[in-house]
């Protein structure tokens, strides 16, 4: 399914459709938390954003290199307990940290039509780093890392490498 409509974008992952949707900037925190979700900038080239859409119906492959590095990020990011003891949150966080940094550093390889699929978000900064623990207590700390778990999450890159790899 392809919309704009935030009723449509809603709807669709309760039917189980792929579901493309063109929205403008700003609406991140609208997205729908849904695997099948994906997101496009309403500003940029509409003829770009069909390509990336056919390669995302398509199912693109890739590379082995970058198979490597999406691949050990998605375990990374999967082994991130949100209610596990804080030490290991906060190292299972370091991991899922640097797995996904260095998966971000092979998007300017990946093919044309999946960068502009990964244009949703400013990726070498969507995940922070482990934040110290200054003055900040254990429930404020959760629930930061839960908040921006959650935007991770949400995004096109963090869908597209738990659905396809």
């Amino acid at each position: 399914m392809v919309t704009a409509d935030s009723y449509l974008a809603h709807a669709g992952p309760r039917f189980g459709a792929l579901t493309l949707v063109v929205a403008r900037e700003g609406l991140e925190p609208w997205r729908v938390p849904s695997p099948s979700s994906f997101y496009f900038r309403s500003e940029l080239d509409p003829h770009q954003i069909g390509e990336a859409m056919r390669q995302l119906c398509a199912e693109p492959r890739l590379s082995p290199r970058r198979s490597i590095e999406a691949a050990t990020f998605r375990d990374a990011a999967e082994a991130v307990e949100l209610q596990a003891p804080l030490e290991d949150l906060l190292a299972a966080w370091q991991r899922c940290f640097d797995a996904h940094n260095a998966l971000v550093a092979t998007l300017p390889e990946w093919p044309p039509a999946l960068a502009m699929l990964l244009r949703d978000e400013r990726y070498a900064r969507l995940m922070p780093r482990v934040p110290r623990r200054d003055g900040i207590g254990e429930p404020e700390l959760r629930a930061h890392l839960a908040k921006r778990f959650a935007e991770c999450a949400s995004s096109n890159l963090w869908k597209y490498v738990r659905e396809s790899v």
